[in-house]
């Protein structure tokens, strides 16, 4: 009887360590699958943005002009812009890296999508 009480609480051991590993991989998948939504929402907001500022305003620079085309003063505009291009996907991608360093920090647990359905006669 003792060596089946032992056994069992072997299993039962077993069992919980299997749990924990299995939930511990579900806590890391939901940890970045969170990471790749967030990368991904703040690359689309400040690379949608330049797109926007580069479609009003190209013109400045002579957008889409091959560079020995461009007037002196499109070429001023032109390296103004890069250079101010490049300081908006520098900070862009600081703040990408700032926000993954913090889900780090976190505990993440992805409860999928629900909808919940309420009105006359659905409850």
């Amino acid at each position: 009887m003792g060596d089946l009480r032992d056994q069992m609480v072997r299993v039962s051991a077993r069992r919980k360590v299997d749990s924990e590993k299995v939930q511990a991989k579900r806590d890391e998948e939901s940890r970045e699958r969170l990471k790749r939504i967030v990368s991904t929402k703040i690359k689309t907001s400040f690379i949608g943005a330049l797109a926007r500022f580069e479609e009003a305003f190209g013109e400045f620079w002579g957008d889409g002009i091959p560079l020995h085309r461009l007037s002196p003063e499109q070429l001023e505009w032109r390296q103004r812009w890069e250079k101010c291009r490049e300081a908006i996907l520098d900070n862009g991608h600081d703040q990408i890296w700032g926000a993954l360093n913090e889900i780090d920090l976190h505990s993440v647990i992805w409860k999928g999508y629900r909808h919940t359905f309420e009105g006359p006669g659905l409850l």
